[in-house]
This record gives C-alpha cells, sequence and structure tokens, in this order.
C-alpha cells in the first residue's frame, strides 16, 4: 500500500473511479478539498459550499464503504474562516453516514485549534481514527511537540492515529532515521507514512520549442535510497502527488495547453504541446502527435504497462480520437498510480518488519 494525494478535482476522481472498477485500491487516498469551485473562471459563478462539500462526502462514502481514505480541508482556509472549516467538517459527517469509520478526518500541524477540535469531534464519534499530518521539513521540534499535543487532546491512543510526514517539494530535507528521533511515536501508530512531490508547480516556463522536458522524480528517488539502508526503525510507507506539485495553488483562470505528463521509473516526461490564440483554442490534434512519439519511446511501457499506455497506444492508432485535457490527464494519473505500485512491491518485506 502507498499513499496517494489527490485533490477533489474532476479527473482525479474519473481516474479514481477507472481504477476501482478493475479491483480493489492498492493504495490509500488523501483527499484534498480544493478551492477552485469558490474562485468563479471563464464567468462563471462561485459554487455553494454546501453544495460543494454535500458531494464531496458523497464520493467519501463511496470510498469509506471499502476502504480506508483520509480528508484534509486545510486548503479551504484560504477563502473561509476557521470556523467555517470547523463546521465543514460536520458538514461531510452528515453525508458520510455508516461508512463514516473508514472515512478519517486529517488535521495538519499547522491546523487552527478549532478546526483540530472539529476533527478530533469526528475521530472520537464515529470511531475512525485521527490523521495528523506534519507540513513541511521545518520546525519539526515544535511540529513534534504539536503532535503529541493533538494525540493528548484527543483522548485517542497511538493505535487510532495515522501519522503523516509531508516533506512537499523537499523530498530529501530529512532523512528517516532523523525523522524516527524527531517522531518515536511513529513506531506505535497505526499508519506511519512519508509524501513528497517533486512534480513542477507549472509547466508554463517550458518552452514548447524545446517538445520534451524531463524531471527527476525525486520523492521515489529519494524513499527508494532509504529503504535500501539499514536500520531497524520502522519504515514509512510511500506517498506522493502523482504528476501535480505537492504545493497546492489554485489552478490558473485560462485553459491549459494540450501537454502530456508521463511517469517513468526515475523520471517525469512532458511532452509540451502549444495552447491556443484567441477564439480558436487549441489544437488537440496534438495529442495523436505526442502519443506517436511516446510509444516509439526506450521508456514507453518502462516498469510496467498500463491502462494509461493503453490509451496512448488507441490515440496513436487514430480510433480514439485525440482525447481532450481532461480524458489525458486520467492516462496520466493511472500510469503513474500503476508504476509506483508496482516499485513499491519490491520492497514489501521491508515494510512488513
Amino acid at each position: 500500500m502507498f499513499v496517494w494525494v489527490m485533490r477533489d478535482k474532476g479527473s482525479e476522481w474519473r481516474a479514481l473511479k477507472k481504477i476501482r472498477e478493475r479491483g480493489p485500491l492498492s493504495f490509500t487516498p488523501l483527499v484534498e478539498a480544493v478551492c477552485e469551485p469558490y474562485m468563479p473562471r471563464y464567468g462563471g459563478v462561485s459554487k455553494s459550499p454546501v453544495a460543494v462539500l454535500s458531494a464531496l462526502g458523497d464520493k467519501l462514502a463511496i470510498l469509506g464503504s471499502s476502504s480506508r481514505v483520509w480528508f484534509d480541508l486545510g486548503h479551504l482556509l484560504h477563502v473561509f474562516s476557521a470556523n467555517d472549516v470547523a463546521e465543514f467538517h460536520r458538514l461531510v459527517l452528515t453525508r458520510v453516514g455508516s461508512t463514516s469509520g473508514l472515512v478519517t478526518p486529517l488535521v495538519r500541524t499547522s491546523s487552527p485549534s478549532v478546526v483540530i477540535e472539529a476533527a478530533i469531534m469526528w475521530a472520537r464519534g464515529e470511531h475512525s481514527g485521527l490523521c495528523i499530518r506534519v507540513d513541511g521539513a521545518t520546525h519539526l521540534s515544535k511540529n513534534a511537540q504539536v503532535v503529541q499535543d493533538i494525540l493528548a487532546t484527543s483522548g485517542l491512543p497511538a493505535s487510532e492515529l495515522d501519522l503523516i510526514f509531508d516533506a512537499q517539494d523537499l523530498p530529501n530535507a530529512v532523512a528517516h532515521e532523523a525523522l524516527r528521533d524527531f517522531l518515536p511515536i511513529s513506531d506505535t501508530t497505526r499508519t506511519w507514512a512519508v509524501i513528497a512531490g517533486s512534480f513542477p508547480k507549472s509547466i508554463t516556463d517550458m518552452s514548447p520549442d524545446e517538445y520534451e522536458h524531463t524531471r527527476d522524480r525525486s520523492e521515489w528517488l529519494s524513499w527508494r535510497d532509504e529503504m535500501l539502508q539499514a536500520g531497524s526503525w520502522r519504515r514509512p510507507m510511500y506517498g506522493d502527488y502523482a504528476t501535480q506539485p505537492a504545493i497546492y495553488t489554485p489552478s490558473p483562470s485560462f485553459p491549459g495547453s494540450p501537454s502530456v505528463r508521463y511517469t517513468c521509473s526515475e523520471k517525469y516526461v512532458v511532452l509540451r504541446g502549444r495552447g491556443g490564440s484567441g477564439a480558436s483554442g487549441a489544437d488537440f490534434d496534438q495529442y495523436i502527435g505526442h502519443a506517436l512519439y511516446l510509444r516509439q519511446q526506450s521508456y514507453f511501457c518502462d516498469v510496467v504497462t498500463t491502462p494509461g499506455d493503453a490509451y496512448v497506444e488507441r490515440i496513436a492508432e487514430l480510433v480514439n480520437g485525440t482525447g481532450n485535457l481532461t480524458t489525458w490527464r486520467v492516462a496520466s494519473i493511472e500510469r503513474h498510480l500503476q508504476v509506483a505500485n508496482a516499485q513499491i512491491l519490491r520492497f514489501a518485506p521491508v515494510l512488513s518488519r
């Protein structure tokens, strides 16, 4: 098992639905609420938080019917008050219903006290346990104390706590052995995971004049190298953000370009498309060129062949149209998650110790 940090967006849910249709999940989803519904674009109108969070609760209920899922409302503090976000926990709970025992609220070491209190009330009342996210590699001593304070306030045993260290976009900042020294409670928590993400914040600085761009999958390389180190401490589960940045910012108010994000064994590949101008919009025929190019590369289907790769083949064979921003995003996510799972399985004996 590993952790996928997904955001409450259409393409992520579409990818997740397709994966669930093929069988049990090989990962635990950490679902982050996002701000875009409350920041209208393209002349749209702002959505009601009641409607958006009710829908989120319904989706969490489906996931929670068969496996553990964490949810994090922390990003909503950018647009709502702490009291509002605390109340949103209660709103989500009314929709989750009988599956609430597997739907676990997440708080951050930076969360306001009123939000922490709301999550603790959920954890106690629904017997779901509580997830604590240590957000960032700075001030670790202080954050370790915050973890202890939250646990003491909750009255929950460590065995009902899920502990996640979020290295964000600095996966090499702290060694796992050092994390164990800062967070010795990780030896006894229900879950212990380290998550990070090195996919760039934006691809707009990647010029279309240079067709193929690559970036190291530093979060994977760092975790893999840590697993190869000798040591007696409990090894954390792996987690990442797939082909999206670790540091969340709302999506820009302009359409994306028809680019492709492809996960390889040690790198991310971005095939940079060209956006449209004026009313013409982007030319999605570029996706056919991307597909033809991808399947000629030595890294195509490396590690494992996935449904995302099958999608590339269909586009290249001209039997599935061109696709669009959403369908290619779904294929990218499916590819990434199956690559990550295949790689992590190698370390199952270490993780089970």
